[in-house]
């Protein structure tokens, strides 16, 4: 929303960088305040849900002064599959691929992560790394997701893709 209000041809160039650095920013943000409690799971989960207030005030903000600039982002925001060929279709389904194969090479750390951090420490694990590799994985993953088909489309299409897909156990995986 930014980058479409002060720097429209920033768009032009790729706006999964963009959502990439918003992403990022609000990584960041989370990251900081949960440092206190040494990455906790619920203080990351209770910071981000702060991190979304604060994001969505501004965006809030950004839209009543500058609503003219922003029809297309309301529209964006609602989820478009509007597309000129198969090249979203394409990308998004490179990303669910190469995803899926990062994902199943850390199968087994985050099956030892699963455990007690204490405990993750001692088996070998770096847990903080571990951590952060999967938020940023994430948030990459995510940002492209966003940046392609917007956000009520990465919502509604992830849930049903989610419940298509045969359930495993990690284990399975980490074996």
């Amino acid at each position: 929303m930014i980058a479409v209000i002060f720097f429209p041809a920033a768009e032009l160039f790729s706006s999964f960088w963009i959502a990439l650095l918003g992403s990022l920013a609000a990584i960041v943000l989370v990251l900081f305040i949960a440092k206190a409690s040494k990455l906790n799971p619920l203080t990351l989960i209770l910071g981000g849900l702060i991190v979304n207030i604060l994001f969505g005030a501004i965006a809030s903000l950004l839209t009543l002064f500058y609503f003219d600039f922003l029809f297309g982002v309301m529209v964006w925001g609602s989820g478009s599959l509007l597309q000129d060929g198969w090249a979203t279709s394409i990308t998004l389904a490179i990303t669910v691929v190469v995803a899926f194969f990062i994902f199943v090479l850390l199968s087994r750390p985050l099956t030892i992560l699963s455990l007690d951090d204490e405990q993750a420490r001692r088996l070998g694990a770096p847990v903080n790394l571990l951590r952060y590799l999967v938020i940023f994985v994430c948030a990459a993953i995510t940002a492209l997701v966003v940046s392609k088909i917007g956000v009520i489309g990465f919502i509604g299409f992830a849930v049903q893709v989610w419940l298509i897909l045969p359930k495993y156990d990690i284990y399975y995986f980490a074996s």
